[in-house]
């Protein structure tokens, strides 16, 4: 008969306690960069309010060594309690300079009023040594009231209300995790204003709706289709790993936002898709969809300003921060932004299929990559190793006088497809580094020589452009 070897409870609890900060540890502290001795110091405090009652509790212990992990201290925790079991008034004193100095306030309030109130309501001695912190360190009756409703949403305490600032919260970013509630249909209709709200399921709206200071993430199983809306408008949040849909709507504002996640590869998403909507207006965004392309718009009329995407784009999709596939509405246009180490298979930092009249004008495309390679050359003349237009790739150019104008391409391609019309001017005060362009005109290819170059004349034809045909896959979006 097999012996079977069993633990004793406090050793299975240390065991569940290690195998617990490795599958669902809390987030990183917001003291965690600074040096080992200020962190000490700060978690010392903590530990000295633990034991303000005389004992500590299997939950404060256990909550304690979660939250030392997030300082990056997990292994400081005797050292930690001795320190705390000797506080004398210089060392008080260093306290009160840390967190002055490094804005640890609030998250000092926020960490001690969590792990004291895991077994209840405080002690008496937790409420004396408390208020007089309080005191001390002159906190504000808002920030007072905020901590209070931090704790209580982590705590879920009945009747928790929601955060009404959720852009307040970065200095409590290791607790953000707890405060996400889920997001209904109901509650979407409502508007949004502020709070941490989880995607967890498909979501369907067809009313007006607008979200704002808020958090929203995004399950692999949560989405949000919104169809036939007249006006939906998201200002000042932070979206992650969004997968949205807009459809058969009037207008989109996307405004002073965050869009970001790491998606899985092998999902080929797609962060938000436009379909026949009016007019979709983004301004000041960060975008960061790693393995996802950011934006799709399908007969919608886009027009981006200010915006970074930063590691956009998915390596098997057409278009990797922005695919423009709108042949019935005019005034696609792009201002004043950064495409930084996009992918895609063509067009990471744009793919459209019309490039028009002041298109793009004062953007920025920096090391972007389109896997598909057309053409290579191993001599001399050519070693031009792709002409999938990684920074652009349009299918057709217009004849308008400056559609691309006043932009920087580093080690980013320019493919302006066929062109209609005459082909001079159509890029006007560019600058290239390592980056060039290639287009249609005469039924052949051509590519430009290198990057110094006045106007597309300058580009050079030869037998070996012949090679490159024109794709159908070239506008299979999806």
């Amino acid at each position: 008969m097999t012996q079977i070897s069993t633990l004793v409870p406090t050793a299975l609890l240390k065991e569940l306690d290690h195998i617990q900060l490795e599958r669902a540890p809390l987030k990183k502290h917001n003291a965690a960069p600074l040096d080992q001795a200020i962190r000490l110091i700060y978690a010392s405090m903590i530990a000295r309010v633990l034991i303000g009652d005389g004992k500590l509790s299997e939950h404060k212990s256990r909550g304690f060594q979660l939250l030392l992990n997030a300082l990056d201290l997990s292994q400081q925790a005797d050292r930690i309690f001795s320190t705390a079991n000797h506080v004398n008034a210089q060392q008080l004193k260093d306290f009160f300079d840390i967190v002055e100095q490094h804005q640890l306030k609030r998250s000092f309030f926020v960490d001690v009023l969590v792990l004291c109130r895991l077994d209840g309501a405080l002690t008496l001695s937790h409420q004396k040594i408390l208020a007089e912190l309080i005191d001390a360190l002159a906190m504000s009756s808002q920030d007072l009231d905020l901590i209070q409703t931090v704790v209580a949403c982590i705590l879920d305490l009945n009747a928790a209300p929601i955060l009404n600032k959720a852009a307040d919260l970065k200095d409590l970013r290791c607790w953000h995790e707890f405060l996400y509630r889920p997001l209904t249909n109901e509650i979407l209709s409502q508007g949004i204003h502020g709070g941490f709200w989880s995607v967890d399921n498909a979501i369907r709206i067809n009313t007006a709706w607008q979200m704002e200071d808020a958090y929203c993430r995004f399950t692999p199983n949560g989405s949000i289709v919104s169809e036939t809306a007249q006006e939906v408008k998201i200002e000042h949040c932070h979206l992650y790993t969004p997968t949205m849909t807009f459809q058969n709507s009037g207008k989109v504002q996307i405004l002073n936002s965050t869009i970001q996640g790491d998606y899985a590869l092998s999902e080929k998403r797609t962060a938000l898709t436009f379909r026949t909507v009016s007019n979709v207006w983004f301004k000041t965004l960060y975008v960061n969809t790693k393995n996802a392309r950011a934006f799709y718009l399908h007969n919608s009329r886009g027009d981006f300003d200010t915006c970074q995407f930063i590691e956009c784009g998915h390596p098997d999709l057409i278009g990797g921060a922005i695919a423009n596939n709108s042949n019935e509405y005019r005034g696609f246009k792009v201002n004043a932004s950064t495409f930084n180490q996009c992918i895609a298979r063509i067009g990471a930092g744009i793919k459209t299929n019309v490039l028009e009249l002041n298109t793009i004008r004062m953007c920025h495309f920096i090391n972007c990559s389109s896997i598909e390679k057309f053409l290579q050359d191993e001599g001399d003349t050519w070693n031009i190793a792709l002409l999938g237009g990684s920074g652009i790739f349009s299918d057709t150019s217009k004849e308008d006088e400056g559609i691309i104008a006043d932009s920087r391409f580093e080690r980013s391609t320019i493919n302006l497809g066929q062109i209609v019309g005459n082909r001079y001017k159509l890029i006007r005060r560019c600058k290239f580094n390592n980056a060039n362009f290639t287009f249609k005109f005469d039924d052949s290819f051509a590519v430009s020589e290198d990057s110094l170059f006045s106007n597309l004349d300058d580009a050079k034809n030869t037998p070996l452009c012949n090679q490159l045909e024109t794709q159908s896959w070239w506008s299979q979006y999806e």
